[in-house]
């Protein structure tokens, strides 16, 4: 059995699931045109679609991602975003059609560059306000939560594009706690800490990233790391569960 109920783990769960409606009011109290409001409903989306890869739901992953790609459309950007319209769809369209985990995460890294180049090279980097670090505390509940965060910060780092929410998100993953998972079945329990030592190693890896290619491709192992993990246990956060 895992160091921690299910109830503890199910608050980890609900603290999740609460982060893409948080971002859809954080955006909504900026929004100031037409063309802003549909910005944010695509990072809201992009953030359902992060999500989606972390619990390793990879249906969901399609299905979303289709739903954005029918939504992308010029309508109010100025000209000069045509080529960036063009590469988060075509990243879009990859996400939609992935039939791995990793294939899906490497997309989804692909949309989340592509925001961020078309707010860099538009001359409209955006300010995202980073969410509150979790204590750091010896529990499994804490661990997952500072997974959470530094994924989130990663993603944010990609999307603005700001190198200080890259390096911060990094910086907690290469720092992150790693405890040991005891079980009756000890090849799940070899696996669950090996994934737990693998996703502290790309934190390092992620740390040294500084173009945007490498960024997202850092970005997408690191939500292969979380949807695998997922995949792999699927007790209390994973595809084959009810969704909250």
């Amino acid at each position: 059995m895992f160091p921690t109920s299910r109830a503890r783990m199910a608050l980890l769960v609900a603290a999740i699931i609460i982060l893409p409606v948080l971002v859809t009011t954080a955006l909504r109290a900026q929004a100031a045109s037409p063309a802003v409001e549909r910005m944010h409903a695509h990072l809201t989306a992009l953030t359902n679609i992060d999500y989606a890869v972390v619990r390793g739901d990879l249906d969901d992953v399609r299905e979303m991602s289709k739903a954005l790609l029918n939504e992308l459309s010029m309508d109010g950007l100025p000209t000069n975003a045509q080529k960036y319209l063009g590469d988060l769809k075509g990243a879009a369209r990859e996400a939609g059609e992935a039939t791995t985990i990793e294939a899906a995460a490497r997309a989804v890294g692909m949309m989340s560059a592509a925001c961020g180049a078309c707010h860099a090279g538009l001359g409209t980097p955006i300010a995202m306000t980073a969410p509150a670090r979790p204590p750091s505390i010896s529990s499994v509940r804490a661990r997952m939560l500072e997974h959470y965060y530094s994924v989130d910060m990663m993603g944010l780092g990609l999307q603005s594009p700001s190198d200080d929410h890259w390096k911060r998100g990094a910086d907690t993953m290469r720092k992150a706690q790693v405890m040991k998972v005891t079980m009756k079945d000890e090849a799940l329990a070899r696996d669950l800490n090996e994934a737990e030592a693998a996703y502290k190693q790309i934190g390092v890896k992620a740390g040294g990233a500084r173009t945007p290619a490498e960024r997202a491709a850092v970005y997408g192992e690191v939500l292969t790391s979380c949807g695998n993990c997922h995949s792999l246990h699927g007790r209390v956060f994973g595809p084959g569960l009810p969704k909250l």
